[in-house]
């Protein structure tokens, strides 16, 4: 073993990406311009003018939000030290944007390169996205600026490409590897090296994607912003004058059907395991840039998601758990998601990782529209959002018998502390004005605990309103077109609590239909069977 512990193929490995990160020139100007194809929005870039930036939860000071230390959660969602913004510029246009955008880069230069130590993944984005609008805010910038520019693209793609080679991308390798491509493509013109890109690009679409094209840590927005790398890195490729690879080909379908499973009928994705909220039309746009006709999956057994369709309704459930050590997992096996055409009827809460007051909270199984024993997650969230204990069981299947669907799924998060399995049961008429659910505890023996109580929650979009009639027992639903639907339970109690939805970027207030059920039945007959039905009104 040599000196300092590490193996010589190690230590061979940290000698080969020493000296192929060195390999790359610092140009004079870009052998190949490689422009960012994606919208900006105009009144955000009217912001930037006076230095602030547009987010979901408010304006902030923009030089001060990328100096700041960004999360891994904030990371997922697009950090400022990216650069994602100089989108807005350019969409706004004209020479007051484009020396705003010289003046805010100047900045991060002046200030001893803000971020320049941050993890991979935020330098391969604002790599990507400096290359991306160099002909917007560099080509017409004075020597020295270009001279610094070309400089920094040829230091971070040295790094980037030291990080490939050792295999330290962290959770976003596709994000590395397309910086590294954008960066050497930029800078040479051509691929130095091609076999190294080839494993390359295998070893991030290995760690970024499951068998289903699905994203790793199973969150719907992952998968779009997964999709976009992918689209990002097949245009390098063609700016190149090289067709795709075809595992990048393959990847754009799998993920675009993936995509597409997500999707409610009004466009946007269904908050799951700490999706952010993402809007019908840049989906729209985002699938229609992917130029891929493949069809949304109705079932991806790799990450559990289910889809079940009939006439304008749309069920997603999460049939699935997380992986031990995931990011950003909810803790919401069973959990399902219903729309009606372009209005959503039974939601999850989302996501607030920006916001510590309720980051926590949203991850629990509470969160979710599914059911929870006293009160008690049915997946062991950790503080960082990483799963920390997950069930043993937890399978889930999809059916289809004249044109109904039915989905059967269970896990036993609950068996370890309370004895008992979940088990659930929801069945989708073909025209879609019947979804019956069947919730189950299944008592296995071993530790139990008496005088618990099991809750079967439906989160309701804010835009549902929602009233209990005969005498308690029903809920009545109005839909915004006015369309109504009835909620009606057997074997528990119902009743209407507050809830909140955070499904579209920020806090709103909703309802949520309760059914209380005791847990002692399944401790003493073997079974607590909770039926339920949301049926269309006329």
């Amino acid at each position: 073993m040599p000196r300092g512990g590490r193996s010589l193929p190690a230590l061979l490995r940290g000698v080969f990406a020493w000296a192929f990160a060195r390999r790359l020139p610092v140009p004079g100007a870009p052998a190949l311009v490689i422009d960012d194809s994606w919208h900006g929005a105009a009144a955000h870039g009217r912001l930037l003018i006076e230095g602030r930036l547009a987010t979901p939860h408010g304006e902030v000071d923009l030089i001060a939000a990328w100096r700041r230390p960004a999360t891994a959660a904030k990371v997922a969602a697009g950090t400022p030290a990216a650069f994602g913004w100089l989108r807005d510029l350019r969409e706004l246009g004209g020479e007051a944007a484009r020396l705003k955008a010289r003046e805010l880069v100047q900045a991060w230069f002046d200030g001893g390169r803000p971020g320049g130590g941050a993890a991979a993944d935020i330098t391969a984005r604002r790599v990507v996205h400096w290359i991306g609008h160099f002909s917007f805010f560099c080509a017409s910038a004075d020597d020295d600026f270009r001279r610094a520019f070309m400089a920094q693209i040829a230091a971070d793609a040295a790094n980037l490409r030291r990080t490939l080679s050792l295999g330290q991308t962290g959770s976003s390798p596709l994000v590395v590897f397309k910086g590294v491509l954008w960066a050497t493509l930029f800078l040479t013109g051509g691929l130095d090296g091609r076999r190294h890109f080839e494993r390359w690009l295998g070893d991030a679409l290995a760690a970024s994607f499951d068998a289903n094209g699905g994203p790793i840590d199973r969150a719907p927005d992952s998968a779009a912003r997964a999709l976009a790398d992918l689209i990002d890195i097949r245009q390098a490729f063609r700016a190149a004058g090289h067709e795709e690879p075809e595992p990048v080909a393959s990847a754009i379908e799998a993920a675009t059907s993936w995509v597409r499973m997500m999707r409610h009928g009004d466009g946007g994705l269904a908050c799951f395991n700490g999706a952010a909220a993402m809007s019908g039309p840049d989906l729209d746009h985002l699938l229609t840039v992917a130029d891929s006709k493949a069809r949304a999956l109705r079932e991806a057994p790799d990450s559990g998601y289910m889809r079940l369709v009939g006439g304008r309704t749309v069920v997603v459930i999460d049939g699935g758990v997380g992986a031990v050590g995931a990011a950003r997992s909810h803790a919401a096996p069973l959990a399902f998601e219903m729309s009606v055409g372009r209005q959503r009827l039974v939601v999850n809460c989302g996501a607030a990782d920006h916001d510590d007051r309720w980051s926590t909270p949203l991850r629990a199984t509470a969160a979710h529209s599914t059911l929870i024993v006293d009160d008690c997650n049915a997946v062991a969230i950790a503080a960082d959002g990483r799963i920390a204990r997950r069930p043993d069981l937890a399978r889930a299947r999809r059916d289809v018998a004249e044109r109904n669907q039915w989905f059967e799924g269970e896990h036993d998060g609950y068996a370890a502390r309370y004895g008992v399995v979940h088990r659930r049961r929801l069945f989708l008429a073909a025209a879609g004005g019947d979804l019956r659910g069947e919730d189950m505890l299944v008592y296995g023996g071993g530790p139990s605990q008496r005088g618990k109580r099991a809750v079967v929650r439906f989160h309701l979009h804010p835009r549902v309103s929602a009233s209990l009639v005969q005498n308690g027992t029903e809920v009545l639903l109005r839909l915004p077109s006015g369309t109504g639907w009835r909620f009606r339970v057997g074997g528990g109690a119902v009743a209407l609590h507050d809830s909140v939805y955070f499904g579209d970027g920020g806090l709103a207030r909703c309802q949520q239909i309760v059914v209380d059920a005791d847990l002692d039945t399944a401790l003493d007959q073997g079974t607590c069977q909770i039926k339920w039905a949301f049926r269309r009104e006329g």
